[in-house]
């Protein structure tokens, strides 16, 4: 029900923070290194379910509580935004560009030239984070395109959606032709997520029918939609 949380950075963060969650709750590194031996003797050459690593998880740590239901089937879209990501080069040098971006106002291509495009997607996608107030979209616009990385699907999908909810009305004429000509669900939903939640129809609500989408592509664009 909750379609903007499914697009955010909750399936790429929420199981490294679980196990950075673990690894606290039991006294370290070491600790849950020793659980995961454990596990694999034994559970060796064969499967092992969610409460078979509950299960093993109580047996060694028998003192230590964790709020399974709530890490694993609740929706944890805030409580995992306000915890610390486990620290890494990669995720810093995103937030410095960030940073730079949003409390400057400072937008040039060397900043994004040593960025890979997995951190550039993950970039614009972790402007929701913040204020968008904070962030000029007709620069990162420019700047994108001076990069020629606008025209990369991934990254437009995450600049759209991004784009659109910061009100930013010289990009909805590239976003409806994308639409149109892309059909890739992870790249389009995110896009559909966001005009729902602005309450935009770019004139495509009447034509999801005549799209080239798989047909449960297009139910699920439908009730992304409300449609």
């Amino acid at each position: 029900e909750n379609m903007d949380g499914v697009f955010s950075s909750v399936p790429y963060l929420k199981g490294a923070l679980f196990v950075k969650h673990l690894e606290k709750k039991v006294g370290g590194r070491q600790e849950l290194a020793a659980f995961m031996r454990v596990l694999l003797v034994m559970f060796s050459y064969q499967n092992i379910n969610t409460e078979g690593f509950i299960e093993t998880f109580n047996m060694v740590f028998p003192d230590t509580s964790i709020e399974w239901d709530r890490w694993l089937y609740e929706d944890n879209l805030e409580m995992v935004r306000d915890m610390e990501l486990p620290a890494s080069r990669l995720y810093d040098d995103c937030f410095t560009v960030l940073n730079q971006w949003r409390k400057k106002g400072n937008y040039k291509a060397s900043q994004l030239k040593s960025l890979t495009t997995v951190q550039i997607a993950f970039l614009l996608q972790e402007m929701t984070r913040y204020d968008l107030r904070r962030f000029d979209s007709t620069k990162i616009t420019k700047l994108l395109k001076a990069m020629n990385m606008y025209g990369d699907p991934e990254i437009f999908s995450k600049w759209a959606g991004v784009a659109l909810r910061m009100g930013d009305e010289d990009i909805e004429e590239d976003v409806q032709s994308f639409l149109v000509k892309e059909g890739r669900a992870d790249l389009i939903f995110p896009i559909y997520a966001a005009m729902a939640e602005m309450d935009l129809d770019l004139g495509l609500k009447d034509k999801i029918d005549t799209l080239n989408y798989k047909s449960d592509v297009r139910d699920t664009v439908k009730r992304i939609l409300g449609i």
